[in-house]
């Protein structure tokens, strides 16, 4: 644990109540003199209000109330304010008194308490007063910083609905003193919440909120260089009791915190190769938009076609970033098209904590987002091996076994809620190190090995270059291949079962001795052999459990619902996403129906089970054959050196080593 843990100083509820009455006071009202101004000669337009300096002859002090402007957002209310708006308020109020208790230690720990006493009396010297004014200064940027980090970090968890509303920066800051400092804060806070044309309606109110105080600290992380006397405030962390909240100096690190991130989109035709990954994401986007948001349920989650966990496993450099980025897309692009409201939240950078607990709280609040039903979530956990690394290694963290503890929680147990409305992918170069409990979770697990045939690397070739062509067809004075199309191979598969070869008996020695073995007693084709060659995999590989038996199942279903949605429901949504969950679900079962006719069940079971099995055993034999391969190449990397080395010796080269052993 990181020593400061223990150095750590909370922040609790009852330290912060005797500033209730200030913080509700600047909410209510704030009065200030500012010294600059909207300019009325510039039209404001959103995110451009232009700001110009007051005059300079007596300006006017001015009010403004952030209260009753939080009320204005719905006229027809009086009482009640919109729930964003009440939770933004709420927030707010907050920062002010976390701001005010911090402001409060400081002061007390750099001894300008003492310094503020001898002031009101007329007894600083004047050494003492360039350091009253200094520590004065710092006292302010603490009140103003902590206020506005708390209220940003906080925003920036929820989601900040359709708003476009932006701000133009800081207009003015004071540093004076802790009291001007805060009203000017709030006064151009207020200042921005009265203009019409930027906010409009309750997202605008949160959103501008959330990026004012994000700008003020921004502001003062800036000035935190020029600052004297910080080291009462910067030497120590502060951390909220009951929050993952903390304070560390003038650190803004708001990563993690949001609840919906932005993505580079990529579209599926960018992809080259992975057509088993391309088809299955294809699937995944199809499958989540049944989701019926009056029940709260999805059909296909009922139909078995819908798994929460999937694994992506391949060589860097294959394509996993793109995948990632692709399944946002279209995800992204379904709900656009039916109105559905969509957040992506990959797992934050920073989910391991310095404080002990710390990645428990971060992990519950990322699964939080999950359990919400209102939207459609797309998780990610790119580079599993490294927050989900196998808890058996060597060296594993406290704070990684904290994450996998929640992780295996909140996807099966008694609070692991599912709606069908989200999916978690993860994504990994090294499966073999992902913890066992969490790799038994995982129900579709699929390879993402890139460009492999000749073709693929021609059409990689070509996404690249033909940027040049469309610049100049001369400049690109390469022949055509008149034998291919570009791009053909890279077209959607109809159906998952183009892209594996699937076998009627296991490839791996062991299991392809223990599955002849069966197969000497029952038929594969009665419903006892699965029994008989699952307790003989058990007793061969104790690792193997019920919860697999379980994964094969849902492969099987996997393959029974393996067939597209129409496109055109998605433009005439009427037809099926719009209707109800029980009409959604008929219609689906009896193209489940439908798509049956074309398969043997015995066929799909005792192939999807031989290809897991397969796959099991492949993942518990990588680590063993990659120290066979790592010591394979040390023992040729010597033969080389050696052979090198006689080289050099035969050529005379080597003379000057004569005699030195």
């Amino acid at each position: 644990m990181d020593q400061r843990n223990a150095e750590a100083l909370p922040i609790k509820g009852k330290d912060l109540a005797e500033y209730n009455s200030r913080a509700n006071d600047l909410l209510k009202k704030v009065t200030f003199t500012p010294r600059v101004s909207l300019d009325p000669g510039v039209k404001p337009i959103p995110g451009q209000m232009a700001w110009k300096a007051s005059p300079t002859v007596a300006p006017e002090a001015k009010e403004v109330s952030i209260f009753g402007l939080a009320h204005a957002i719905d006229p027809e209310s009086t009482l009640i304010l919109p729930d964003n708006v009440n939770h933004a308020v709420s927030i707010v109020w907050q920062g002010l008194r976390i701001g005010a208790y911090l402001r409060k230690l400081y002061e007390q720990a750099s001894n300008l308490e003492v310094l503020v006493g001898q002031n009101q009396r007329g007894v600083l010297e004047s050494a003492q007063k360039t350091e009253f004014r200094e520590k004065y200064t710092t006292a302010s940027a603490i009140s103003l910083f902590v206020t506005a980090y708390y209220i940003a970090w906080e925003l920036s968890r929820s989601d900040g609905g359709d708003s476009k509303a932006e701000i133009n920066g800081v207009p003015e800051v004071n540093l004076q003193n802790p009291i001007d400092a805060v009203n000017c804060m709030m006064y151009y806070y207020g200042a921005y919440l009265t203009r019409p044309e930027i906010v409009q309606n309750a997202d605008d109110f949160v959103k501008v909120t959330r990026l004012y105080f994000k700008a003020v600290a921004d502001e003062i992380k800036s000035r935190a260089s020029s600052l004297k006397y910080t080291e009462p405030f910067t030497a120590r962390l502060y951390k909220l009791d009951k929050s993952e909240f903390a304070i560390n100096g003038f650190t803004v690190d708001l990563a993690g915190s949001q609840m919906n991130v932005e993505f580079n989109r990529v579209e599926i035709g960018d992809i080259v190769g992975n057509r088993a990954a391309k088809r299955q994401a294809v699937l995944l986007a199809q499958r989540l938009m049944c989701y019926d948001f009056e029940k709260k349920k999805n059909p296909m989650q009922k139909l078995g076609g819908l798994p929460k966990l999937r694994m992506g496993d391949g060589p860097p450099g294959t394509g996993k970033s793109m995948l990632i980025a692709a399944v946002a897309t279209l995800l992204s692009d379904y709900c656009t098209a039916l109105k559905y409201p969509f957040a992506f939240r990959p797992l934050p950078d920073n989910i391991v904590s310095t404080f002990q607990g710390g990645t428990a709280e971060r992990a519950v609040e990322w699964f939080v987002g999950f359990n919400d039903p209102s939207r459609i979530w797309y998780g990610t956990i790119d580079d599993g091996e490294v927050n989900l690394e196998d808890r058996t290694r060597n060296n594993v963290s406290a704070g990684v076994r904290e994450f996998i503890g929640v992780f295996l929680r909140r996807t099966e147990g008694a609070y692991a809620v599912n709606h069908g409305n989200f999916v978690i992918d993860i994504y990994t170069n090294l499966p073999d190190q992902i913890d066992k409990a969490v790799l038994s979770r995982i129900v579709s697990r699929f390879l993402i090995a890139g460009a492999e045939t000749p073709e693929d690397f021609i059409d990689q070739d070509f996404l690249w270059w033909k940027k040049y062509r469309e610049m100049d067809p001369k400049f690109v004075d390469m022949a055509d291949d008149p034998t291919y199309e570009y791009l053909i191979q890279q077209k959607m598969l109809k159906t998952l079962s183009e892209t594996a070869v699937r076998h009627s008996e296991p490839q791996d020695e062991r299991l392809r001795r223990i599955f002849r073995q069966v197969c000497e007693k029952s038929d594969p084709r009665q419903n006892r052999f699965l029994g008989e060659l699952f307790a003989a995999v058990r007793a061969e590989f104790p690792f193997f459990t019920s919860r697999d038996v379980r994964n094969i199942q849902q492969a099987v279903d996997g393959r029974i619902l393996d067939f597209d949605l129409p496109t055109e429901w998605i433009d005439h949504p009427d037809q099926f996403y719009f209707r109800s969950y029980d009409e959604k679900l008929a219609i689906l079962t009896d193209r489940m129906r439908n798509n049956m006719t074309g398969l043997k069940f015995s066929e799909v079971r005792l192939q999807e089970t031989v290809m897991y099995l397969d796959q099991m055993v492949r993942l518990a034999e990588v680590t063993r054959q990659r120290t066979i391969d790592e010591g394979v190449d040390r023992s040729v990397m010597g033969f080389e050196i050696g052979h090198r080395l006689e080289q050099l010796k035969a050529s005379g080269r080597l003379k000057h080593l004569s005699g030195v052993n």
